[in-house]
């Protein structure tokens, strides 16, 4: 349960750094006005590119957690141990 606690915080610290370099986290931004965002992206593609890059390691960590949480889990007597 240690890991998972520890790739918990790896997801948070992930989302925080891919917002940080410009990795649009929202699946459907309210607001979303891709012209205003492109000039940033053009100033400083290395920033974004380092945020898209960063992605797919937050997926693998979230797939991990929910597996390592499944295996955890899946027998009855730790979940109902304390009834």
């Amino acid at each position: 349960m240690f890991l998972a606690g520890f790739l918990f915080l790896v997801i948070l610290m992930l989302q925080i750094a891919m917002g940080v370099f410009g990795y649009i986290l929202e699946p459907f931004p309210k607001h979303y006005d891709s012209d205003a965002l492109l000039p940033k992206f053009a100033n400083s593609p290395r920033r974004f590119k380092v945020g898209v890059a960063l992605a797919p390691i937050e997926h693998f960590c979230v797939i991990a957690l929910a597996v390592l949480l499944f295996l955890s889990f899946r027998h009855p007597s730790i979940v109902c141990s304390g009834w």
